[in-house]
């Protein structure tokens, strides 16, 4: 029977309440130094996730000077309470590989980090740059606001109701329909995150403002497409994903997209695209400092007598009793396994200072003779 989070299985870091409750098994971890992040959680029974899942391949897009990114297999460890670093253990994965990754925990590393990683720098080619663009999107963006929908020339709204027939192109429903783009030029930028903060300015938008980027949607819909609660999997015969387990939408779609008489082929790569970001952007949660935030974890920690910035021996005196409940937390035994390790250490080093002068006076006793 296969493990779960609530089971023993150790993933090598503490899991987040979200983090079980979605039953994550896969987990993906950025630097953010002096940490390691987790920056996505995945179940894969519910949503495997492939290594091509973080690329993108879609010749249409303007090349810019993209960071490369890198996967592979990391160990977690920790550094302190809820704190963890992660050290690649494995080889680095073929990038556009559809194959669903093996449980576990993966780094990803761009192209400096790889170089202090020791992992090889390896030279890929065009279709191998990344493209995570709710990852390097300010998610004060994600509201919805009526100036993106404006922002739809007039001649592509009325080019893509017409190849739309009129109708929603999910629930094929007549009224109140609007206008919207896959994936909005404006935030399209996104896509290719390079090393020059600039890079706003001069992304090229054009093969973004394009009627295959347009969709013909009932109103109601807008916010569930843009907050990403669905997302259709083109290469799964136009099945429509439900990326938002806890909402109604279920009930107001089908559960395959059908591409219309005069559907334009092209589409298929933004709405490739927007399946990607959805899938990312929905699992871009779980991290354990979104439920204990350091400022937490440090009062917690001073409330049970053991400060971070205290040495162990001092701490040993104002350290709460064995007996006190808030030992039995989650947090409280992630605390007192840390503390436990920190006193070993002391313990270590104190042993080696009292061998050193046994050591020094046995030399005297030598040099005497």
């Amino acid at each position: 029977m296969a493990t779960t989070p609530d089971d023993a299985t150790d993933y090598g870091h503490f899991l987040s309440t979200h983090s079980k409750a979605m039953g994550f098994d896969t987990f993906f971890w950025v630097t953010r130094h002096p940490i390691a992040e987790l920056l996505i959680g995945v179940n894969q029974n519910t949503t495997p996730m492939t290594c091509a899942l973080f690329s993108t391949s879609d010749d249409d897009v303007d090349e810019e000077e993209c960071q490369k990114i890198y996967i592979c297999p990391v160990e977690i460890t920790s550094t302190g309470v809820l704190q963890y670093w992660m050290t690649p253990n494995g080889n680095v994965f073929e990038p556009n590989s559809e194959a669903p990754l093996p449980t576990g925990n993966y780094g990803i590393f761009f192209d400096a980090e790889c170089m202090r990683s020791g992992l090889p720098a390896l030279q890929y080619s065009r279709e191998h740059y990344v493209s995570i663009a709710w990852y390097f999107w300010d998610e004060s963006k994600a509201n919805i606001d009526q100036s993106l929908l404006n922002s739809i020339p007039a001649q592509l709204r009325n080019a893509a109701t017409l190849r739309d027939s009129s109708r929603c192109v999910f629930t094929d429903e007549v009224e109140e329909l609007t206008s919207v783009w896959i994936i909005p030029p404006s935030v399209a930028w996104t896509s290719h995150q390079t090393s020059d903060s600039s890079v706003e300015e001069h992304w090229n938008q054009e093969p973004f403002v394009h009627v295959a980027n347009i969709l013909t949607i009932q109103a109601s819909l807008v916010v569930y497409f843009y907050q990403h609660y669905f997302a259709v999997d083109v290469d799964d015969g136009y099945k429509i994903i439900i990326l938002k387990t806890n909402c109604d939408i279920r009930d107001m779609l089908p559960t395959h997209f059908t591409p219309g008489e005069n559907y334009d082929p092209a589409t298929d790569t933004f709405l490739r695209m927007h399946f990607r970001y959805s899938i990312i952007h929905q699992n871009r949660k779980g991290d354990i400092h979104d439920e204990y935030t350091v400022d937490t974890v440090a009062q917690i920690m001073f409330d049970l007598g053991v400060p971070w910035d205290v040495p162990v021996g001092e701490a040993m005196e104002t350290i709460a009793p064995p007996h006190d409940p808030r030992w039995e937390t989650d947090l409280g035994r992630e605390i007192r396994k840390d503390f436990e390790k920190r006193l070993a250490i002391e313990l270590a080093r104190s042993l080696q200072l009292m061998e050193e002068p046994k050591k020094g006076d046995g030399d005297l006793e030598n040099n005497s003779d």
